[in-house]
């Protein structure tokens, strides 16, 4: 799922098509992004400690879903990006490094377990 988060961010960030952003917008990845980072919380911690590892995740989901959005509309407005869209390429292209990078990181934790 993060592989195919980390695609979807690199084609909104280049793609400038109003269907295909639309379909894309609808498409319900976070949600599988979600549960597969929570099934790998609990593949770590074990059945035990499941309850925290969703506690975890709820609480960092309802944070970045305060915190992102004020930070971004800020953001939004000191690079200029509401008058011209494509000013946030570069946001995308960053945040599209990040979920390369935790791909790999989890890559390299589940095949060293």
């Amino acid at each position: 799922m993060m592989t195919i988060r980390t695609i979807y961010i690199l084609v909104l960030a280049v793609v400038w098509d109003h269907v295909i952003l639309t379909i894309l917008w609808i498409l319900p990845i976070w949600a599988g992004v979600y549960l597969s980072s929570l099934g790998l919380a609990t593949e770590i911690l074990g059945e035990e400690k499941v309850a925290r590892a969703q506690g975890t995740f709820a609480m960092a989901g309802i944070a970045s879903n305060i915190i992102g959005p004020l930070l971004s509309g800020i953001f939004t407005d000191f690079i200029g990006a509401r008058v011209d869209i494509s000013l946030a390429i570069p946001i995308y292209i960053a945040s599209s490094i990040l979920c390369i990078f935790a791909t790999i990181l989890v890559i390299l934790f589940v095949k060293n377990e």
